[in-house]
């Protein structure tokens, strides 16, 4: 009866395992930044919105006592991201592209005025240099795949072709094979 009680105990723990495994990939994105007025001093208290372009959907959150934000879980899309503040101008950052498994930090300066005045920030290009964590992603779009040399024709050589991939190896960045996620779509 006390072995039987123990193998139940075993096979449940053991059909958990590969669930808690399933769910650590990633298919969401970070984005993280600080609020501050024209001197560099921090903003607290600050509302930050960062909208969904595509599918009108709006996230908010405030900043904290040390002007920073963060949205945790970011779908890929482009977004539009909103700062907002009592006696502060809205400034506002269009054109946001947010792909898979990447951590974005966008910090905005309010600059003294109305609230009814908005500042218009627009991004461009520039080299994606992930400093918040060490997780390493590309997203190759449908029109890129098509062009790259593909002898078997299988999507899932074009993983070969990311930065720090070992072909053959499964190792991306010396990580060990079983450390390694890919996900595609």
């Amino acid at each position: 009866m006390r072995s039987s009680r123990i193998l139940l105990a075993f096979l449940v723990v053991l059909l958990a395992v590969p669930a808690l495994l399933l769910a650590q990939t990633s298919t969401t994105s970070v984005i993280i930044g600080t609020v501050t007025d024209p001197t560099g001093a921090v903003i607290p208290g600050a509302k930050v919105e960062l909208t969904n372009v595509e599918a009108a959907v709006t996230l908010t959150q405030t900043t904290d006592a040390a002007g920073r934000y963060t949205f945790p879980s970011v779908s890929p899309g482009s977004y539009r991201l909103s700062v907002s503040m009592q006696g502060f101008r809205t400034t506002t950052v269009s054109d946001v592209q947010v792909t898979v498994a990447m951590s974005y930090t966008y910090d905005v300066s309010l600059e003294v005025g109305a609230i009814a005045q908005v500042v218009e920030v627009t991004s461009e290009a520039s080299v994606e240099l992930q400093t918040t964590d060490s997780t390493v992603g590309a997203v190759i779009g449908g029109r890129r795949m098509t062009q790259f040399p593909n002898l078997t024709r299988l999507a899932n050589e074009l993983l070969t072709v990311q930065p720090g991939v070992v072909p053959g190896q499964g190792q991306v960045t010396g990580a060990r094979r079983d450390q390694s996620t890919f996900t595609l779509d």
